[in-house]
C-alpha cells in the first residue's frame, strides 16, 4: 500500500480535530476515523472543501473557482473561457490535480494575501511535536 501523504496526513487530523470540536463529549475510541483520497475528482474536491470549511472558509461540494482535474483531464474551452474572465474580474482561479498540490498553492497564495497564519505555517504538524 502507497504512504500517505503528509497533505493527506494533516487533512486527516484537522477532520479529527472538528470532530472533537462538534462533539467534545465523545471518547476518542469511538470516533470515527477519518479517511480521504485525492485519487479521482469526486475525492479530491472532497479534500479541499473540507479543507476550506476547517480553515472557516465557505465551501460547497461544487469547487466554484477551484476547477479540479485528475489524470489525463484537461479543461474545455468553455472553461477556459470561464477562467479567464473569472482572472480578468481580478478573482483568483485555480486548477487542482492533488491535495497536496493544493495545499501549497493554497498556502502561498493565503501569504501573497496576508491573511494570517495558516495550518502549514502554524503548528499543524502536532504529531512531528507530540513524537518528540
Amino acid at each position: 500500500m502507497a504512504k500517505k501523504s503528509e497533505a493527506m496526513a494533516m487533512l486527516e487530523d484537522l477532520a479529527l480535530d472538528a470532530n472533537r470540536k462538534q462533539y467534545p463529549n465523545m471518547p476518542d475510541v469511538y470516533r470515527p476515523r477519518f479517511k480521504y483520497s485525492d485519487k479521482t475528482a469526486n475525492g479530491l474536491t472532497k479534500c479541499i472543501v473540507d479543507f476550506l470549511r476547517f480553515q472557516g472558509h465557505q465551501a460547497e461540494r461544487i469547487a466554484g473557482k477551484i476547477e479540479v482535474k485528475i489524470g489525463a483531464d484537461r479543461q474545455s474551452a468553455a472553461q477556459a473561457a470561464y477562467q479567464n474572465e473569472i482572472e480578468k474580474a481580478g478573482g483568483i482561479y485555480y486548477i487542482a490535480r492533488t491535495f497536496t498540490d493544493f495545499l501549497q498553492w493554497y498556502e502561498l497564495t493565503t501569504m501573497q494575501l496576508n491573511l494570517g497564519e495558516t495550518p502549514l505555517s502554524v503548528g499543524w504538524r502536532k504529531r512531528e511535536a507530540d513524537a518528540v
